[in-house]
This record gives structure tokens, sequence and C-alpha cells, in this order.
């Protein structure tokens, strides 16, 4: 397998201003015609720029140096294993990249980022839930994230050994930022040593993720 390889398997509408059926007086004839005034609308919702989904990952200098891209947003596949592995495509738009460690021996060896963008809150909200399940079904263990990300976050973690009781530990950390679901997800080196992952190791690349989010969301207003 390459280092690559998954140990843990993740408007507008237009409203029309109708003139009025009975015709206006009759204006005299040496009367300039009066200028129309403005129309005031509040009904037509503001325009927004479409949301770049490359634009809600993790870039290169979010990550640990050393970390090389293993698979880029534009190289995510939606049957990519890692995918579907971590909560697979949904919503309007999904992707997932991949950040790598060459060294196996790192405690944060590998970091699988995941997006996925909704038309509103309660759909994002409603998958959030449904991939907080699917991972329980995995055996994974949810509880409290260690500090409060987006609007709505769960931590997840499976470990501290695997089925064949080699050490591996992963923690995903899945947090809602308004209509958009965001999944960090960290995994052990297959030969790591004794300092072991942690929230404290994994937390800051989601906090990078949720500024990623949140700038993005800003830039298209």
């Amino acid at each position: 397998m390459s280092r690559g390889v998954l140990l843990g398997c993740v408007l507008c509408s237009i409203v029309a201003a109708c003139a009025p059926l009975t015709p206006s007086p009759p204006q005299p004839a040496s009367a300039a015609p009066s200028a129309a005034a403005p129309v005031a609308s509040t009904s037509e919702p503001l325009r927004r720029e479409p949301i770049a989904l490359r634009d809600l990952f993790l870039r290169q200098e979010d990550v640990d140096e050393g970390m090389r891209s293993v698979v880029s947003v534009e190289e995510s596949q939606p049957r990519h294993p890692h995918f579907v592995c971590f909560g697979g495509p949904g919503g309007t738009e999904s992707a997932f990249a991949e950040w790598g460690d060459p060294d196996s021996r790192e405690a944060l060896w590998r970091v699988v980022d995941l997006r996925w963008m909704f038309d509103d809150d309660a759909a994002a909200e409603a998958f959030r839930a449904k991939t907080t399940a699917y991972f329980e079904g995995k055996q994974w263990r949810a509880g409290a994230c260690p500090t409060m990300l987006g609007d709505a976050c769960t931590r997840l973690i499976v470990g501290p050994e695997r089925s064949d009781g080699e050490p591996h530990i992963e923690i995903a950390l899945l947090f809602r930022v308004g209509s958009i679901v965001a999944e960090v997800t960290g995994g052990e080196g297959p030969r790591v040593g004794k300092q072991r992952l942690d929230d404290e190791r994994l937390l800051p690349f989601a906090r990078r993720a949720e500024a990623r989010i949140r700038e993005a969301v800003r830039a298209s207003r």
C-alpha cells in the first residue's frame, strides 16, 4: 500500500411592476411630463457571487511543514475510497483533499479535508447528523468538540488500536458553518512512536479550515 492509502477505512425572482388599470387624469398640454419616481423594491434578494468549492479548503501554507498534497481537490472523485470512507459525496457540491507526511512515525501522518455545500442550513445540519451516525456505525465514538467550531461541531475518534492490535488513532472534527459542512480528519502513521495523536495536534487544522470557509463566504457577498 502507498502512504496515501487509508488505514482507518470517511435567484433570483423578478417582480414586474404593473401599471394601474385606471388611467391617470389627463395633464395640461403645456405641462412637461413628470419624471417617473423610482420604485423601491425590497423583495429581490441580494445577489451573490457563487462560492468556489476550491476556496473552502486548506492550502499548503495551512498545513505543517513537510506535509505534501496526496490528493488535491481537483483530483478527488466521488468514488475515491477515502471520500466514501469519510462520508462520501453529498449536497450541491462536495470534494475532499488529502495531505500526508512522508515520515510514517508521525503522530499526525495524514489529514483528510472534506467539504459539502448545501442550499440551506437545515439540509447541511441534516447531512452532518447523518454523517455522525455513519461514523458511529463504524465504531467511532462521538462526543463534543474540544472547542466550538462553526455553528455545530462533533468530535469523532477511533482507536487507540486497530482490529489487528496495531496502534492507530484517528480523530475527525465534523462541523458546520451555515450551509457548508466540513470535516477535518487526522490519522497516525503506521509506525507511530510514543507521541500519539490527540486533539491539540489536529485542532489547528480545523481552525484554519473554518477560517478558509468564512473567508470564502465573505468574499461571495
